[in-house]
């Protein structure tokens, strides 16, 4: 079998030097990978502590919502027309005042309204 040789190299063209790293090269190396790999943890925890936080400050928006929600409710509770809506919606009448039931028809809704009517 014939040997196949590399060809020969073009008169002008500059020849590639094969760089050896030398062992103070070796060991920067790997002393800054060391130290970035060092930083992935904490980066890595702080980043985590973020998003649980703005979970947490989500959480938080919407329970003062709720509370303010609540507290407009319970504000409404003290007036009177509030509570004898609510009173009367219960079925409670005034003393001295009759009350009467009202069955529903057939075909109608509550009170005698068909449905879909305003």
């Amino acid at each position: 079998m014939g040997r196949v040789s590399a060809p020969a190299p073009r008169r002008g063209a500059p020849r590639r030097s094969v760089v050896t790293p030398s062992p103070r090269n070796i060991l920067l190396a790997g002393i800054v990978t060391a130290v970035g790999l060092g930083y992935l943890g904490p980066v890595n925890g702080y980043l985590e502590q973020r998003a649980e936080l703005q979970r947490q400050r989500d959480n938080l928006e919407r329970i003062e919502a709720r509370r303010d929600s609540l507290r407009a409710q319970l504000q409404s509770l003290d007036r009177p027309d509030v509570i004898e809506r609510r009173a009367r919606a219960a079925g409670m009448v005034r003393p001295g005042e009759r009350a009467f039931i009202i069955r529903d028809r057939p075909g109608t809704g509550v009170d005698g309204v068909t449905p879909g009517e305003p």
